[in-house]
């Protein structure tokens, strides 16, 4: 069993989760830049290019260094019950509204692990689906209102490369951080799955500061980021 955690600000870095920029950041257009919290669109190859280099120096000095994207793929691909957390998360009522949400989860489910890990982060088109929008076009409000079928069902997370954002280990235990803007919500989601569901971290013994797991080891996600404030006595 692997033991987790950070007790030291200074001491020697031994494992550590990174992202390399991959599709969400090639999604970045001028029209699109700014909800996404983005100044401008990047040169992507150049910011592959350079994150690589820092992952070279990270193991030069002996860090074992791990890629989010291919960990949510083996959480993916070793639990069903991560796969069903994210999509009925992803692909709710709420999100493709009723008359798409069975279509876009059956979708979503038949899915290879790292095609849809690389969806989850790097978002997910209208025209990338096998979907008939013609025929759902008359029976659902966001189907009839799809003019373009690049439109992001799935918004893409391009600020999943700042990984020091959504979770952080204190001790000998991690928080999985609710993000306050709407562009950045659902990579504490991806994060969640991961530290839940991979076989590296399932079984590994340590604290969930937050969100803390109910009795049974399941997540109450109906009130995350939710304040939770107890009266004085």
């Amino acid at each position: 069993m692997a033991a987790f955690g950070v007790h030291s600000e200074i001491g020697k870095l031994r494992k550590v989760i990174v992202h390399r920029p991959e599709l969400s950041l090639q999604r970045l257009t001028p029209s699109n830049h700014d909800e996404l919290l983005f100044d401008d669109v990047l040169w992507v190859e150049r910011a592959q290019w350079e994150h690589d280099q820092f992952v070279a120096v990270l193991r030069e000095r002996g860090a074992e260094v791990l890629y989010l994207q291919d960990l949510l793929a083996e959480t993916l691909t070793a639990s069903d019950a991560a796969r069903r957390l994210i999509i009925e998360q992803v692909a709710s009522e709420y999100t493709v509204g009723w008359s798409l949400v069975d279509e876009m989860r059956a979708f979503l489910w038949g899915l290879k692990p790292d095609t849809l890990a690389r969806h989850l982060v790097g978002g997910l088109t209208a025209g990338e689906t096998d979907l008939d929008w013609g025929k759902f076009g008359k029976i659902s409000l966001h189907a009839a209102a799809l003019e373009d079928l690049n439109y992001f069902l799935l918004p893409p997370l391009p600020n999943t490369l700042f990984m020091r954002d959504s979770s952080c280990w204190i001790y000998n235990g991690v928080t999985v951080n609710p993000m306050y803007w709407p562009a950045r919500r659902r990579e504490s989601l991806n994060l969640l799955a991961i530290y839940r569901y991979h076989p590296l971290f399932r079984d590994a013994g340590f604290q969930f500061w937050y969100p803390p797991l109910d009795e049974g080891g399941n997540f109450r996600l109906d009130q995350f980021g939710q304040a939770s404030l107890e009266a004085a006595t």
